[in-house]
């Protein structure tokens, strides 16, 4: 499963357009969007880059082996240490803060997606397997003003070396990316994913979005990411971009007070802001 927890991409641009950085759990990451213009990347005019902001050693943290060593009865900053130690990183106090870090955005979030759910102007994440006959694999977002974007999750070959010798080359895996995000996904949502539950959609309320999933035998492994609104309209927002009345908007308010089911007809981008609206009422 090595390959989730980081990503250093090799960026290739010809203009940068965007920049965000997201931080969270203590690790600060750059997304970069960036204007391509090249045969290989079809139609996309743009490609956003998620770049963590940490050492390279980073990559070849032995994750599978330190959760083992958890669950042999290690505590966590004890098996941290010694993933340290087995590649040769001094397990200085910053170390051990910035390895804790990647760990627990590894194990109990969603890798190195993460910050690309906390990202601003996105509403829509679509993630498919590549070499599928089920459409176009890797990463895209839909971005509110720039439209459909193409996302560089990962980092080029990475040689771990002792010395000058190297001992082994870590390289990324979209396709078990995918596979280690279906798992986080049924972990975090307590949801199974199986083959006899191939389809599920869910939503993870900590970070405010809804997967949908397919796996096999329906798809390989497939993953729609619908990101909800941050900020929602109140109704005196509403009231004030004439969306709706005064009178409206105290009916409105009374019927959810009330928990009177309520039926929004419209473009689903509006339903979705007035309903998250509501959802304090509702709930």
């Amino acid at each position: 499963m090595i390959g989730m927890h980081v990503s250093k991409p090799r960026i290739m641009s010809q203009g940068l357009v965007r920049q965000y950085t997201v931080e969270f759990g203590g690790i600060k990451t750059d997304i970069e969007i960036h204007l391509i213009q090249a045969a290989q990347y079809g139609v996309h005019d743009y490609i956003a880059y998620v770049i963590d902001e940490l050492p390279d050693w980073v990559i070849a943290m032995p994750l599978e082996k330190i959760v083992d060593w958890i669950g042999s009865g290690a505590k966590p900053e004890n098996a941290i240490k010694r993933g340290l130690k087995e590649i040769n990183v001094k397990p200085t106090k910053e170390n051990l803060e910035i390895a804790a870090g990647v760990f627990n955005r590894w194990f109990n979030y969603y890798g190195a997606l993460t910050p690309l759910l906390l990202m601003e102007n996105i509403t829509d994440v679509y993630i498919n397997k590549t070499g599928t006959k089920f459409g176009m694999g890797g990463i895209y977002i839909e971005h509110a003003l720039l439209g459909r974007v193409q996302v560089v999750i990962g980092w080029e070959p990475y040689e771990l070396r002792r010395g000058r010798k190297a001992i082994k080359v870590v390289a990324f895996d979209l396709n078990a990316f995918v596979d280690y995000l279906i798992r986080r996904i049924a972990q975090r949502t307590r949801t199974a994913i199986t083959t006899y539950n191939p389809v599920t959609s869910v939503v993870d309320s900590e970070l405010g979005v809804r997967f949908s999933v397919e796996t096999e035998p329906v798809n390989p492994g497939s993953i729609s990411v619908r990101v909800l609104p941050r900020k929602p309209w109140t109704l005196p927002d509403m009231v004030r971009n004439g969306m709706i009345n005064v009178n409206d908007a105290s009916a409105l308010w009374l019927l959810a007070d009330h928990k009177v089911p309520i039926l929004f007809i419209g473009p689903w981008v509006v339903v979705r802001r007035v309903y998250r609206t509501l959802l304090p009422t509702c709930w």
